[in-house]
Parts: structure tokens; sequence; C-alpha cells
């Protein structure tokens, strides 16, 4: 098979979509990490149902929510790194099963932890500084758009840090790096051509 650095962008897609199609089985990865998702909602409504008579609930729901959220992220980056796993194996000719594929991404437990860690705190922190912003100065035009921007661009800089992180075994910062100089090699060059 040939090497996958080697295939046009249109080639890489062709063959991707064409996976999808033979493995249709894999499109259940992303429903089973909602209906978890949607279980710890669950839980976490039950809480704040519990919680309404305490003082200080706001302390308590504040507190609920980051832990909701952050294991929701872990959740979906885990997810990602055996679908990207899988998905690299097969598109390599290795042909890895799924189980086979969650055993190998269990060997980057550390950095799949450091990476939803950090990716769900700067989200968090983005969000957090737009809705301080919003409450006190009011919400303009252009700082919506700035405060857009720059989520999007965390999120493009970030978008290859797991395959990156998976595939070449780097670390988060060197994973970071890599991402930000494929996206910018790649699709910033292909979208001002």
């Amino acid at each position: 098979m040939e090497e996958i650095s080697t295939l046009s962008h249109q080639e890489l897609v062709e063959k991707s979509f064409t996976l999808l199609r033979q493995e249709r089985r894999i499109l259940l990865f992303p429903a089973v990490g909602m209906v978890i998702a949607i279980f710890l909602l669950a839980l976490f409504i039950v809480f704040l149902y519990f919680l309404a008579d305490l003082r200080n609930v706001a302390v308590y729901v504040t507190l609920i929510t980051i832990f909701f959220y952050l294991i929701v992220t872990l959740i979906n980056v885990f997810a990602n790194a055996v679908l990207i796993i899988w998905s690299y194996s097969k598109l390599t000719g290795e042909n890895l099963t799924i189980r086979e594929s969650f055993k190998k991404s269990l060997k980057h437990t550390k950095k799949l932890f450091v990476w939803g860690l950090t990716w769900g705190v700067i989200m968090m922190a983005l969000n957090f500084i737009r809705s301080e912003y919003q409450k006190r100065a009011g919400y303009t035009i252009p700082e919506s758009i700035g405060f857009t921007f720059l989520g999007i661009t965390w999120t493009l800089a970030t978008y290859f840090v797991l395959p990156v992180m998976l595939i070449e075994n780097q670390n988060i910062k060197g994973a970071i790096a890599r991402s930000d100089l494929i996206f910018s090699e790649t699709w910033v060059k292909n979208l001002t051509v």
C-alpha cells in the first residue's frame, strides 16, 4: 500500500470515504460516545436536583459543570483516538480490529488524558472570557467576531494533534506545533490558491 503522506488530499478523502462505506459499523463509535455523554448529562441533572436545597449552590453547580465538561471531553478524546488508530491501520494495510485499536490507544492514556484536560481547560477559559466580557462590556459585532476567530484559530491549529500524537508518537507540545504546521501547509495553502 502506498504511503499516506504521498497521497493527495483528494485521494485521502476518497480512501477515507471508501473505508467508511466498507466499515459502516465504525460509525457506531461516535454514537456510543454520545450515549455515554447523555448518560453523564442525566447524572449531572440528578446532582443538580439534589443540590437545589444546599447553600452556595452556585459553587457546586460550577464545580459539577466543570467536572462534567472535562469528563465528556476526555471521553471524546479517547473515542477519537481509537477511531484514528483504527482508520490509520486500515489505510496502511495493518487492519486492526476495533478491540485491537482500543488496546493500542490505552498505551497512550497519559498523553490522551493530558491532551483532553488541556483542550477542555483552554476551551472553558475561552468561553469564560467571552461570557465575562459580554456581561461587563456588552457584546458588539467586532468583539463577537474576535472571540469566534480566536476559538476557530485554536481549533484549526490543533485539529491534527491527536493523529500526530498517536501516529508520529509526539508529545503534546510537539503535536500542537506539528498540527499547526500541517494545517498551515495544507489547508491554508489550498484555501489561498
